[in-house]
């Protein structure tokens, strides 16, 4: 009986320490629309593949400004330019799901990031080329080499 006891004792205190987590975090989500983001933690990455088929990095991970009302894709987009314009580097940013790619067009595809892996196009051939390799229109012409 008295282990039964202590069990009981051990389930009701787990249940109330649950119920106090679950209560907590209800209290921490964002409702609205409101945005509260205004920085982003940003690794710049290299705007071709290496051997490893990843883009390396680029630098340390940066802090960017951003102040915008929303956060979707394009908004990111402009607050990486306008970081890296005043560095001296002019060009298209294009935001990545991961150091491995692929270019990201809808918010969803970034949701929990905490790091957004971004990539400074400066030539256009090479945006033209990354949104094709992207979508898939050459998906059998692999990069992997053997050996």
């Amino acid at each position: 009986m008295k282990r039964r006891d202590e069990i009981a004792q051990l389930e009701a205190k787990l249940t109330a320490k649950r119920t106090k987590n679950n209560q907590r975090d209800s209290r921490n989500k964002h409702t609205g629309s409101g945005n509260n983001v205004t920085w982003l933690n940003v690794q710049r990455v290299s705007d071709t593949f290496g051997r490893q088929g990843r883009y390396t990095s680029m630098g340390p991970r940066v802090f960017v400004k951003f102040e915008f009302d929303e956060p979707t894709i394009s908004n990111i987009q402009k607050a990486c330019e306008l970081h890296y314009a005043n560095e001296g580097v002019v060009g298209r940013c294009d935001v990545l799901a991961s150091d491995r790619g692929p270019s990201c067009t809808e918010m969803q595809q970034l949701f929990g990031k905490k790091i957004y892996h971004i990539r400074m196009l400066l030539d256009p051939a090479l945006e033209q080329d990354c949104y094709k390799r992207d979508t898939g229109s050459n998906a059998g012409s692999g990069s992997a080499s053997g050996g």
